[in-house]
């Protein structure tokens, strides 16, 4: 994290003279806003709106629950267009009990992407930072803020901490923010003195484990007719959201950023409905091999299996939520 830092050298020709004219300690931030300050959506501005609105992968108006299958099992999910591989910085602000508990403070999401920035990512690796005795409930809107917070010691710097964990939070526009069935509200976060509107996922999904690796992307595997390349029959998931070992239990096999399959049918089986039916499985489809090399299981049933470059997030709707799916 790059923070701003000053300097200031006085020199000061008088006898006796040890004690500095200034506080050395920074005391203002036109960043920082008093608590109270109403902050402005950052949806006023038409350019951000459209950026976001054309960027955003959301269904207009709404987020309509999609369905699919899994491991033999029907799924819900929710498409938010294109995954990504990394999880990008967040900020939150908490304080630090003497025991290594983190009790969140009241205040939103710190965020410096939006859809249509070339490092967006709805993956969040949120740094959490703790809130000092100097802190009175300001409002930091921005990273500029934040980093401002830090030079004036209302919070800690959390830049040497890596985050214990990444969650799924899509940035979406005002038309696709009415509240998703059977789903999340959205919430307000600060983007650059302003706020932005999101799906905090992990209310379904819980968090994820941050390895500043690529995010995993099992695959989703899109059906598809020979006659309609471009127009899926059926989704197919890879992965289920519960532990086979464990159902009580999120499955860590489990990921919302799915990496597309393209399965084109053979035209007799493009023609059966009880064939394209009892397609309910990535084993019903093809064989995985070392680095993802997939082998069709049936050739009068398939015609080839190919995995895309194209990453998906896709999220499931997860009734009831797994014991250990919702971060502490």
């Amino acid at each position: 994290m790059q923070r701003w830092q000053g300097a200031a050298l006085a020199v000061v020709l008088c006898a006796g003279c040890l004690d500095p004219l200034v506080d050395d300690d920074p005391g203002y931030s036109r960043w920082i806003r008093p608590a109270g300050t109403p902050i402005p959506s950052a949806y006023e501005d038409p350019q951000i709106n459209r950026k976001i609105d054309l960027n955003d992968g959301a269904t207009m108006p709404s987020v309509a629950l999609k369905s699919g299958w899994a491991e033999g099992q029907p799924v819900q999910y929710w498409d938010f267009g294109a995954g990504k591989r990394t999880a990008i910085p967040a900020y939150s602000l908490v304080r630090c009990g003497t025991d290594g508990a983190l009790v969140p403070v009241d205040h939103l999401l710190i965020t410096d992407a939006i859809p249509g920035d070339t490092d967006y990512s709805p993956f969040r690796a949120v740094q959490a930072a703790c809130v000092t005795d100097k802190y009175t409930n300001e409002l930091i809107p921005s990273l500029e803020a934040f980093n401002d917070a830090i030079d004036m010691g209302l919070i800690q710097d959390p830049s040497g901490v890596v985050p214990p964990s990444w969650i799924n939070v899509p940035i979406v526009a005002p038309n696709a923010a009415a509240q998703l069935p059977m789903g999340p509200k959205p919430l307000l976060a600060y983007y650059r003195g302003s706020t932005v509107l999101y799906f905090d996922m992990q209310t379904q999904e819980g968090p994820f484990p941050y390895t500043a690796m690529p995010v995993p992307s099992p695959n989703v595997y899109e059906i598809v007719k020979p006659t309609s390349l471009m127009m899926p029959i059926k989704v197919i998931f890879s992965k289920t959201f519960a532990d086979p070992a464990d159902p009580s239990k999120k499955n860590p096999a489990y990921s919302p950023n799915w990496l597309v399959v393209t399965v084109v049918l053979t035209m007799a089986a493009a023609a059966d409905d009880a064939v394209i039916a009892s397609l309910k499985a990535e084993s019903d489809l093809v064989t995985v091999g070392p680095m993802n090399m997939l082998t069709v299981k049936d050739k009068n049933v398939v015609t080839s299996a190919v995995a895309t470059m194209n990453r998906v997030n896709r999220p499931f709707l997860v009734t009831p939520v797994a014991p250990d799916a919702v971060a502490p």
